[in-house]
């Protein structure tokens, strides 16, 4: 087996450069000991560490002091090992570079350590495939995750970067200043999808939480706005790609120009040559947008997060680029491996919060779908509220903003003439937005294109 990754020169010139220095540099404090792949550098490191924390200066004779307390003074070479590793350069200049070298190799090192022993336990039998799965996975991802990387921002790098983006936004003329939902009523509200924030959907069955997670998807790639457009996946695990898309399919013939009854003709197999050519058209439009679907069926937490972030990180996406992922739905969403002591409640706050953070890692807004329980239907109105949030208020929480989808017509008997006259009648009830207003939101909802539209007393 070959040796792991390690570079004993940069760590040694790491160590020489903080004894000229009499201190640890604050840019250093992340390094780890274990980021040392040499046993004596790891000692002299830790030792260094030490000294640091408790205000000491670093020299040959307080190292020496510190290793003999730890019993490590024969690992290094006592003082006269300290003493030549000291000796061995003559400049701290390139300390900050050296240690830059240590925790790039480091890193790797920690993945290639990983990969072994998910090799390892995967030649040996499982008693669940798919939760082994699910670990080697997270495994690999957190060995290769960048650590101590955080840091402070100074108030002038965020005030320019904040002033930088009112600019953009003023420049565009445009209150919207995430990805648009289609429905401009909503836009102005919540300002758009906003990247690195957790926007939660909910409803009861049927009442539309995929229709309008499907509009914002096809709003953003296929009609954009002001001359954009901006990429979205769609993960969703309870409908396969084909569904998705027909889906997007009936939302772009409902903006064309076509004959009245084309739904139902379509549905019924009789489309004519016109239905068809309306199709047609609509399908090369969805052919030439930036919309992924996966199927998510049976996936769980960490499945979704690589899923997001092979998207994010490819060509279809791009790391820089404003886009919009969506997640249907968190209760069929398996919870993170090694929850499986968990009660639901648990389960559905871990999975909560794991959307959030991916949310913040990559930078992108989350629409994560989420069912209603049942306390909607004991109400006289029917209408959602956030108590009804089903099995965990880490839901409400986690969420920057959650609103509701509500179809009151849906709870009228069916077959009424009420019923008829207001089937398109619905609601989007931003219930809670992180800093900013709530409210009731009427809308028009079109069952045969699953579109939501402003309602028309309120539409700009």
């Amino acid at each position: 087996m070959k040796p792991s990754p390690q570079d004993h020169e940069a760590e040694a010139a790491v160590l020489a450069g903080v004894m000229l220095l009499d201190t640890i540099p604050p840019e250093l404090v992340t390094l780890r000991p274990d980021d040392f792949a040499h046993p004596a550098h790891r000692a002299i490191w830790s030792a260094m560490v030490t000294l640091t924390d408790r205000r000491q200066p670093i020299d040959p004779v307080t190292l020496e002091a510190r290793l003999l307390a730890t019993d490590q003074l024969g690992l290094v070479g006592g003082l006269d090992g300290i003493g030549k590793l000291g000796a061995r350069y003559a400049s701290s200049r390139d300390v900050l570079h050296h240690a830059q070298i240590v925790a790039d190799v480091a890193r790797r090192r920690r993945v290639v350590h990983a990969c072994r022993l998910v090799a390892d336990s995967g030649s040996e039998p499982v008693d669940d495939e798919q939760a082994w799965h699910e670990t080697a996975e997270r495994q690999i991802l957190e060995a290769g995750a960048r650590v101590g990387h955080v840091g402070h921002q100074r108030a002038p790098d965020v005030v320019a970067a904040t002033i930088r983006a009112i600019h953009e936004r003023m420049a565009r003329r445009d209150y919207v200043v995430g990805v648009p939902s289609g429905i401009e009523t909503l836009d102005r509200m919540i300002g758009g999808y906003q990247p690195g924030k957790l926007y939660v959907i909910a409803g009861r069955p049927a009442h539309g939480k995929s229709a309008l997670a499907g509009n914002v998807a096809h709003w953003a790639g296929v009609h954009g706005r002001n001359g954009r457009t901006w990429p979205s996946l769609t993960i969703n695990l309870e409908m396969g790609p084909e569904e998705v898309m027909e889906r997007h399919l009936w939302c772009q013939i409902h903006g064309m120009e076509h004959r009245p009854g084309i739904h139902d003709r379509v549905r019924a197999g009789h489309a004519t040559q016109d239905d068809w050519s309306v199709m047609v058209r609509a399908a090369e439009a969805l052919h030439q947008s930036p919309i992924s679907i996966v199927d998510g069926v049976g996936m769980g937490c960490a499945e979704i997060v690589a899923a997001a972030r092979l998207w994010r990180h490819g060509p279809d996406c791009g790391r820089d680029r404003e886009a919009v992922l969506i997640v249907d739905y968190l209760q069929l969403i398996r919870p993170p491996a090694g929850k499986s002591t968990y009660n639901r409640e648990q389960e559905v706050a871990a999975i909560s919060r794991e959307m959030k953070i991916m949310a913040k890692e990559l930078h992108l807004p989350v629409l994560l779908l989420c069912q209603l329980n049942r306390g909607v239907e004991n109400r006289e109105d029917h209408r959602p509220r956030l108590s009804d949030l089903r099995e965990s208020g880490a839901i409400e929480q986690d969420a920057d903003v959650i609103a509701f989808v509500h179809r009151p017509p849906l709870y009228l008997p069916a077959g009424s003439d009420e019923r008829k006259i207001k089937a398109e009648e619905a609601e989007v009830i931003v219930a809670k937005q992180r800093g900013g207003e709530t409210g009731v939101i009427p809308c028009r909802y079109l069952g045969p294109y699953l579109t939501f539209l402003d309602a028309p007393e309120r539409a700009a």
